[in-house]
């Protein structure tokens, strides 16, 4: 089974990667996105320990692979995501069928009202492209966005040609996401890890004033439209 790395509690990769260095690859994982504003964290928090702790839970991860990050939000109207990863769609199906049980409803309850429940939203993606192992990451900017129908190609050129140019600034990861459902708000998510604020910050920033930055927003520019950018650091994992 391939097992966790959550960032700051372990260190191999969450599905297996091959990490060449300043090489964008496929992603190879297909995962759920889950948005709340929660108003009780440690309820929230207390309710998800709770069912990680069920026999529903332990044969849910043990025959579906799924593994699960609990992220902070800041710059958002939502301030948590769950994320929950699997190898592949079929896992995902099999998953989703292990996850009705009393256990699992429950919890489903439990998080339900310790959070707005108008603000909740949830997504399905595929984790197309990534530059480095993102596991290994404290930090990311996500940036949430729709891609024009008909162009999703070319963004994903561009973007490569364009991650791939700033490597050597960007140490740490950089993934592109593309939303199977839930396309409504977003049809795309692309992210930039670092291993602390300052450094993703000021790598950012230099890769934005350089050269390779306005060519990509000339190319880009009229295919994809930003609906908003924002920190996200994993709070804690599940296996």
């Amino acid at each position: 089974m391939k097992k966790i790395a959550i960032f700051i509690l372990f260190s191999t990769s969450l599905f297996a990667f091959t990490d060449d260095h300043d090489v964008v690859k496929p992603g190879g994982e297909v995962g759920e996105f889950h948005y709340f504003d929660v108003l009780d964290p440690a309820a929230f928090v207390s309710a998800m320990d709770t069912f990680y702790l069920s026999d529903c839970a332990k044969r849910w991860h043990s025959e579906s692979g799924a593994q699960v990050a609990l992220m902070g939000i800041t710059g958002s109207g939502w301030t948590h995501f769950i994320y929950v990863g699997y190898e592949n769609l079929a896992q995902m199906e099999k998953g989703r069928g292990l996850l009705q049980c009393p256990d699992f409803l429950s919890m489903l309850v439990s998080i339900r009202k310790a959070s707005n429940e108008e603000a909740y939203l949830s997504q399905v993606g595929d984790l197309t492209l990534q530059l480095r192992d993102w596991t290994k990451d404290a930090i990311f900017m996500k940036f949430d966005m729709r891609v024009k129908p008909g162009s999703e190609k070319d963004y994903a050129a561009a973007w490569t040609k364009y991650v791939e140019s700033n490597a050597s600034i960007n140490t740490g990861s950089a993934g592109l996401v593309s939303m199977l459902a839930g396309t409504g708000y977003s049809t795309h998510m692309a992210f930039v890890g670092a291993s602390n604020m300052p450094e993703l910050v000021s790598n950012l920033q230099e890769i934005q004033s350089g050269e390779s930055h306005k060519e990509f927003i000339s190319v880009v520019g009229e295919i994809r439209d930003i609906r908003n950018q924002m920190f996200v650091q994993p709070l804690k994992g599940y296996q």
